[in-house]
């Protein structure tokens, strides 16, 4: 189990140690998951080892505390419990909040055992927006780091978009599943168009990313 950014933590499965994702099994998912697939044989094995499936973990939840302070709750992160071949679900606190770097967490769960359930939380540097263009469908945009994050750290993130001549705002969302290396894709929220002809500046919402003087302009 470690920290991923600033509000998000992560913890990790072992195949190795008899844990399998459903992703890897199912043969509706395994079929483009390349050789990390595998079959499972009747009785749930895999070359005489006994397997544990990891189910979907949609609406889940856990409970991290805080050395000293109260329970948080903190729920999973959509699409982020098998991705670029490993098993490390991630978890995120409510809007708003942030692990406090140097204190120490603990997690638990009624559905689910950590062997080592604590972790010290750090200062860690967020992702870095380098650049943004328009799609050409005017209702998203395609969004570029400065390095591959890896794994789906874009999963819920949001950015800002305002025109800079008359001040209008929109939003746009992390498409999930659509990371391709440092770029991933962001749909504009509630049927949003980009004008023509139009700068916007780029903004992430929250404290997941930086930008520094982003500009995206439509043709």
């Amino acid at each position: 189990m470690q920290q991923v950014t600033g509000d998000t933590f992560e913890v990790s499965s072992l195949r190795e140690e008899g844990v399998i994702d459903y992703g890897y099994v199912i043969s509706a998912y395994a079929g483009g998951r390349g050789a990390n697939a595998i079959v499972l044989g009747a009785d749930n094995s895999y070359n005489g080892q006994p397997m544990q499936i990891i189910s979907s973990l949609a609406s889940r939840q856990a409970v991290l505390t805080p050395e000293g302070g109260m329970p948080i709750t903190v729920n999973y992160v959509g699409f982020t419990q098998s991705t670029d071949g490993k098993q490390e679900p991630k978890f995120r606190l409510p809007a708003g909040m942030s692990l406090q770097p140097g204190v120490t967490y603990s997690v638990t769960s009624d559905w689910f055992e950590l062997r080592n359930n604590k972790f010290t939380a750090r200062q860690i540097t967020p992702l870095r927006i380098s650049s943004a263009a328009a799609n050409i469908d005017g209702a998203s945009i395609t969004v570029s780091l400065s390095a591959d994050p890896g794994d789906e750290l874009f999963a819920y993130r949001s950015v800002q978009l305002k025109n800079r001549s008359d001040g209008s705002v929109l939003t746009a969302q992390y498409r999930v599943q659509t990371r391709k290396g440092e770029t991933g894709i962001f749909d504009l929220a509630n049927g949003g168009k980009l004008a023509a002809g139009a700068t916007y500046e780029v903004t992430p919402i929250g404290t997941w990313a930086t930008a520094d003087g982003i500009a995206l302009e439509t043709k």
